[in-house]
């Protein structure tokens, strides 16, 4: 359970402000407040995606390495940021390990039902369309 304060946050929060306020209320019910130290890793890659997580303090680090050990990509996501947005409506595993390289406070939000609930709401849809399209854009400018 959430309380009223991290409620409002999260409403207003870019990821969820374009659901309806039913369908936010259905998804709230649902959402899960967690504290995690620096250091701990809170999903490995291969874990099944089950949850979308919402940095409310804190910042954490994704990586990934490639078969050889030979190839890493890291990657940032700072307080206040959603992830994974990639393989959205997919039943893939999360692709990256996440770890907290700060004291974390964070949100886990269904994925099942986030995917559900955004595929119903145009609005919804074009925007993380958009944030997908910003990832990718990021992505290939780090490429160059």
């Amino acid at each position: 359970m959430i309380s009223n304060e991290q409620y409002d946050y999260l409403r207003a929060h870019p990821t969820f402000e374009r659901l309806t306020r039913d369908s936010f209320d259905q998804l709230a019910k649902h959402i899960r407040f967690r504290k995690i130290p620096k250091g701990q890793i809170f999903f490995y890659a291969e874990d099944p995606r089950d949850y979308l997580f919402v940095l409310y303090k804190g910042y954490a680090r994704i990586e990934q390495y490639d078969e050889t050990d030979s190839f890493t990509y890291l990657d940032y996501i700072r307080q206040g940021g959603a992830f994974p947005f990639g393989d959205m409506f997919q039943d893939k595993p999360y692709h990256y390990t996440a770890i907290a390289i700060t004291d974390l406070e964070y949100f886990i939000v269904p994925m099942v039902l986030f995917e559900t609930l955004s595929k119903i709401n145009p609005s919804q849809m074009a925007y993380i369309c958009q944030k997908l399209s910003k990832v990718l854009r990021f992505q290939e400018l780090r490429l160059r």
